[in-house]
């Protein structure tokens, strides 16, 4: 199978969210700015679509590729839903707030709070390495006591790297 991870084209509702435009992909997920219809705020939508296993074809609705079965596919979005059920239940001010999670398309999603900002890996690029101790003294602390809320509720965080690392504007 061909790797065919087509975005949600502008303008395609889902639920009730707008697709505004992708903002970033990951191995499992595409990642979304969106708008929810009734409340007219922004919002990141972040959909099940694995790399290699699934694909889209000329409409919303995503399929399951030829590389898997149904099981493997269904097993995938499972662990995707128990991530985002894990993520709604953790209240911390430095970690992201879920609004909700659901079906569709046969596919899972995720709606997170958006907020302002960049990810560390282009703070990084951006200041070519160099992180001034201040930043360091600031935004670590930060990730620290929120990862250890993550471990205190027993769970784990697999993927920690700067670029999913958001840093808010204005701090």
């Amino acid at each position: 199978m061909r790797e065919t991870r087509e975005s949600l084209p502008p303008g395609t509702t889902i639920d009730c969210y707008s697709i505004i435009k992708r903002v970033g992909s990951g191995g499992f997920s595409l990642i979304y700015l969106a708008e929810d219809e009734d409340s007219q705020e922004r919002v990141i939508l972040k959909e099940y679509l694995p790399r290699k296993l699934a694909q889209r074809s000329g409409s919303a609705r995503v399929e399951i590729g030829s590389s898997i079965t149904p099981d493997q596919f269904e097993r995938g979005r499972k662990l995707f839903f128990q991530e985002a059920k894990a993520l709604a239940h953790l209240r911390h001010p430095n970690i992201v707030k879920v609004r909700t999670f659901f079906l569709a398309n046969n596919t899972a999603y995720l709606v997170m709070e958006y907020e302002q900002g960049r990810n560390l890996a282009s703070y990084i690029k951006r200041h070519n390495g160099k992180l001034s101790e201040t930043l360091l003294l600031t935004v670590f602390p930060a990730i620290l006591d929120a990862l250890t809320l993550v471990h205190s509720e027993n769970q784990i965080h697999l993927d920690i790297k700067p670029s999913n690392i958001h840093l808010r504007s204005g701090g």
